[in-house]
């Protein structure tokens, strides 16, 4: 019975020793996002001063860890305060008014958890005309940086003051302000606690391929209907002039809707039969790093000068190929005087010469040639071939 009272009297005075004085017996927990998900956090406690007090700015609150001392008025606990136990904790209150008044409430402390967002990978996209800048679908790291958690929301902002504040957010699709690689900030946020966290975000602005413009080709197919073989690789080192071709793959097309979406690529392009005279061909120039492409296209036309095609001439060959100074051209049918003639690839003759071989084997001087490739036409006692050049 004795214990009983006890436990009475001290529950009243627990709430207040008079009944003047009025507070909130069951003030909101006081919650702290946690930034490193330890279950320890630092705590304002006077943040809760006017729940406790509803207000009443004639209220003094001290905090403590026990209940004794809140009624001892002993062992005041000071701001910033980080909890005892992880996660759920609790101090009590003390409210007095001017004139020794007081109550203790029981202040409970909440520790949340933080968001834990992925580091992204950076956001690339491809740059149409190479100024380093481009525009940018920033939502679509959504899921990969909040791991598909539906709780969880984002803005992006431009520095980490911003987004640390939540102010001005990025308006998607975003074009970057820093060429080429720009770091920005995810503000990740938990819509049910409203704890966030801030993570960084690379953009980057790959380069399309800078190629040069393919050229046209034109075959005389020698029977009028207008068809032909051709070889489309003789445009390879023309598109990719300057480029390093191991940096590339370069795929040809009957359409363009096919270049653009990556289909029905041209199986065999060192043979291959036009449908239509003239007909376009569509060329895909892909980076192999960054999968960016870009299209070009040109034209191939029967009925023209020159063929790319060898007939008569057996085991002929010319080296080096590619060359800067001058090449020769060897062959065992190669046994009396040669003419030997150049063309452009659009099949404009630039220079003819006669040369009598030695040991079926003469040499031609083209230091003069512009950087490009060219078709090399051998003839020699009624016999002829095409074969294709290419100068550095």
């Amino acid at each position: 019975m004795k214990r009983f009272l006890l436990f009475f009297v001290f529950s009243i005075i627990s709430l207040s020793s008079h009944s003047q004085i009025i507070v909130n017996p069951e003030p909101d927990p006081l919650m702290v996002c946690d930034e490193d998900n330890d279950g320890f956090a630092q705590f304002i406690l006077h943040d809760a001063d006017d729940d406790i007090t509803l207000g009443n700015p004639t209220i003094t609150v001290t905090y403590h860890l026990t209940l004794v001392d809140a009624m001892e008025m002993e062992n005041e606990v000071l701001d910033p305060y980080i909890n005892f136990n992880p996660y759920n904790d609790e101090v009590y209150a003390r409210a007095e008014n001017s004139d020794g008044e007081f109550a203790v409430v029981v202040l409970a402390l909440e520790v949340l958890m933080s968001p834990t967002p992925t580091e992204p990978t950076p956001l690339e996209v491809c740059d149409e005309d190479n100024d380093g800048f481009a525009s940018f679908v920033l939502t679509q790291k959504d899921s990969e940086i909040g791991n598909d958690d539906p709780n969880l929301s984002f803005t992006y902002h431009e520095t980490l003051v911003d987004a640390l504040l939540g102010s001005l957010p990025l308006i998607s699709p975003y074009e970057n302000i820093v060429p080429f690689s720009q770091t920005i900030y995810v503000r990740v946020s938990n819509d049910l606690t409203d704890c966030f966290a801030v993570v960084e975000l690379e953009l980057i602005v790959n380069e399309s391929p800078p190629i040069s413009e393919p050229d046209d080709l034109f075959i005389n197919e020698g029977d009028g209907d207008g068809f032909a073989i051709f070889d489309l690789t003789v445009n390879i080192p023309v598109i990719l002039f300057g480029l390093n071709p191991s940096d590339y793959n370069v795929y040809f097309y009957e359409n363009e809707e096919d270049a653009q979406n990556n289909e029905f690529v041209i199986a065999n392009p060192a043979a291959y039969q036009n449908i239509t005279n003239p007909q376009t061909i569509y060329v895909r120039v892909e980076n192999y790093d960054t999968s960016c492409f870009v299209i070009a296209s040109f034209e191939i036309e029967t009925d023209q000068t020159i063929s790319v095609a060898a007939f008569a001439l057996e085991n002929l060959s010319i080296s080096p190929n590619p060359t800067s100074e001058s090449f020769a051209v060897q062959s065992s049918q190669l046994v009396s005087e040669t003419t030997i003639s150049i063309y452009d690839i659009q099949g404009k003759l630039l220079s003819s010469e006669k040369i009598l071989p030695q040991n079926g084997m003469l040499t031609m001087n083209v230091s003069t040639l512009e950087s490009g490739v060219y078709f090399v036409k051998i003839a020699s006692e009624g016999n002829s071939a095409i074969k294709k050049l290419v100068k550095n």
